[in-house]
């Protein structure tokens, strides 16, 4: 692995800021390859002799595991293991967000653009044939947003899962319709054509 990034804070700013400066690394990303986008600022941390809780808002720190999953980056922890609360426990150990970052594939999230920059699409193909896909409101302030599947190469209709909810939201053919709360970011699991396993 390899340094991909300047050293991050517990600041939302520093945290779009640096992976977006990673936008392209999914050409260069691969197995035995990864980026470091430094270690994860969740939980109780210590930073400049100053011990405190991340400054993160809860959605804030939803999407800065959900962008290191898409992107592969290292999950280096640098928070107090024994002082972990509900939250930051439920972040380390979502199934569906570590089967993303663990895929086999290997392959690197690739950042597109909507809604004229208010809006940033993490697109990861997995070893299945499934999508994942981060839809990341950069606004501080509740929003709708539209996920346009041929945008993303998608043909037809499948059915979609939200991974941190493990929840199957059903059969769509062209388009989600998402409800985005302010910096928050919900990663999808798009089935590339077959039932997904939960759903009915």
């Amino acid at each position: 692995s390899w340094r991909a990034s300047s050293d991050l804070r517990d600041s939302w700013s520093t945290i779009v800021a640096n992976v977006t400066r990673r936008g392209e690394a999914w050409r260069t990303s691969s197995p035995g390859c990864w980026l470091d986008l430094d270690m994860m600022v969740l939980g109780r941390m210590t930073t400049f002799g100053y011990s405190h809780q991340t400054l993160l808002t809860p959605n804030e720190q939803y999407a800065h595991m959900g962008l290191w999953a898409l992107l592969g980056s290292p999950i280096l922890l640098g928070c107090d293991l024994t002082a972990l609360d509900d939250l930051t426990l439920n972040l380390l150990t979502n199934d569906g967000i570590l089967d993303i970052h663990q895929d086999s594939l290997g392959a690197t999230a690739r950042l597109m653009s909507a809604d004229q920059g208010a809006t940033q699409l993490w697109v990861k193909p997995l070893a299945d044939g499934d999508l994942a896909v981060g839809v990341l409101n950069l606004r501080p302030f509740p929003r709708k947003t539209v996920l346009d599947f041929p945008s993303l190469g998608i043909k037809g209709p499948r059915f979609v899962r939200d991974v941190w909810r493990d929840r199957c939201l059903g059969e769509h053919a062209g388009s989600l319709e998402l409800d985005l709360l302010g910096h928050e970011m919900p990663v999808l699991r798009i089935k590339g054509g077959s039932l997904c396993a939960k759903c009915p």
